[in-house]
């Protein structure tokens, strides 16, 4: 091992002989030697990978802890375990000592980390083994979006679109709010299939951001001529083309014709906007018809 690393590595374990751990300070400094960013860094070039087998054997000789956060976790889950064992519950509503209380708090911040589908697996199956109940979260989340999904139902059969660029009074700013929320649990696939299906024949904007560029990027003149392809498909079957069909034209053109259906026109240019508002689409009888159709395959 090199001078430095040796040199920096005594005034690690000098320390932490000192203070029993290598929570260092990040401005700490000894003998002209930045002693926290160094600690910080190794844990860096750990996970990289970029540190010799002999390297780590000595750093973890003097205590060195390589994921803060985790170990930081895995004491406080020791604490609940042990509190746990003792009183047969983490129900703690009135806490009467310091312990509880900090318990409290963490059991509240877990559970706002598993609404969210944060939770680690590893937190999860120990606060499980502590009798920890999830299912009145779940009973609770399904709850709000139960109520969600009436509020965005009622909006869309109002407007017959989910988009809301400016709200205009204090519950369509809360509707919007929702939508962005619930359209982030969605990324992190805490969304069930049964509301996924529900909202999607409202023309729930999953995917937001990427809608937006799509519209924003696209000259009128594009749009009008992906419009135009699709006026031709409408005459020639006689009814709205499905997705499918539109993709075996042309992917970009069909990547467009599913966010116009499933989202509404109010993110076209205004030429395009009032063309398309003149075919007098309706998402809900669209997904029927898509259902015949495919209904229909089946049979045959």
């Amino acid at each position: 091992m090199k001078a430095d690393f040796l040199r920096n590595l005594e005034l690690a374990r000098s320390f932490y002989h000192t203070n029993q751990n290598l929570n260092i300070p990040k401005d700490y400094k000894v003998d002209n030697v930045r002693l926290g960013i160094w600690i910080l860094s190794l844990r860096t070039r750990y996970k990289k990978g970029t540190l010799s087998k002999d390297q780590i054997v000595a750093l973890e000789e003097i205590g060195m802890i390589w994921n803060v956060k985790e170990n930081e976790l895995k004491k406080k889950l020791e604490i609940v375990k042990d509190y746990y064992q003792k009183n047969h519950t983490l129900s703690i509503v009135y806490p009467q000592n310091e312990e509880e209380e900090q318990i409290q708090a963490w059991i509240y911040r877990w559970r706002f980390l598993y609404q969210r589908g944060k939770l680690s697996n590893y937190a999860y199956q120990v606060l499980k083994e502590c009798g920890m109940n999830f299912d009145s979260v779940l009973n609770q989340q399904k709850s709000k979006l139960e109520e969600f999904y009436q509020q965005a139902l009622a909006y869309y059969e109002q407007h017959h679109s989910l988009w809301i660029t400016e709200p205009k009074n204090e519950k369509e700013q809360k509707l919007k709010k929702n939508i962005y929320h619930y359209g982030e649990l969605y990324r992190l696939n805490r969304i069930s299939e049964e509301y996924i299906k529900k909202l999607d024949k409202i023309g729930f904007p999953w995917h937001i951001r990427e809608i937006k560029m799509l519209f924003q990027r696209l000259p009128e003149s594009r749009q009008m001529s992906y419009l135009s392809a699709i006026l031709r498909m409408i005459s020639t079957l006689k009814r709205f083309p499905l997705f499918e069909e539109v993709e075996e034209v042309s992917p970009d053109l069909a990547r467009w014709y599913r966010y116009l259906v499933t989202y509404g026109p109010e993110l076209t240019s205004p030429k395009v906007r009032e063309l398309w508002l003149k075919l007098c689409f309706d998402l809900v009888a669209y997904h029927e018809m898509e259902q015949n159709i495919q209904t229909k395959r089946e049979l045959k």
